[in-house]
């Protein structure tokens, strides 16, 4: 499933919207499969990348509403990722979800302070990965229809936890 498939899950009239974009960071091939069926299924369009690099410059060429993005990537991370994505005022009103397999406290701060909007264990059911996801793009569409960014949380974390270090490699 590497790539990108950005179709959406039914014909759609000429000139009605199209479903928002979910871009899927997942270095693991049966896991982006999943993710990127259920994914579709719920309506969304998708499109996939496997390592941080991946990510970001598929971040700036198709500007997802969303992306879901695993921490701990081969390569340059999902942490890089996150905080290159960050750093690009283009991608400002891209949510990002993070996902990892350590549901620890400390990984899911430093989820945080490297600029993702939420974070989720893997060991979340599928059903509520998608009501997260729902809720999250839901929400970005109405704060940026009231001119705020969807950030709350996140700069809640950056302003407590100015001592972490994002590991440089996976630990699990």
């Amino acid at each position: 499933m590497n790539g990108e498939d950005v179709s959406g899950i039914r014909e759609r009239a000429p000139g009605a919207a199209q479903p928002p974009l979910v871009l899927i960071v997942e270095d693991r091939p049966d896991v982006q499969c999943t993710y990127g069926l259920c994914v579709r299924r719920a309506g969304y369009r998708v499109a996939f990348a496997s390592s941080g690099e991946e990510a970001t410059a598929k971040a700036r060429a198709l500007h997802p509403e969303a992306m879901i993005m695993d921490l701990f990537l081969r390569g340059s991370d999902g942490w890089a990722a996150a905080r290159a994505i960050r750093d690009d005022p283009s991608l400002d009103g891209v949510c990002i979800l993070a996902i990892s397999g350590a549901a620890e406290p400390k990984i899911e701060r430093l989820a945080y302070e490297s600029g993702c909007d939420l974070f989720v264990s893997k060991a979340c059911p599928i059903e509520g990965l998608l009501s997260i996801l729902h809720g999250l793009i839901a929400r970005k569409e109405v704060t940026f229809v009231s001119g705020t960014r969807l950030r709350a949380a996140r700069e809640h974390h950056e302003h407590e936890h100015h001592d972490l270090e994002v590991p440089s490699q996976p630990t699990g």
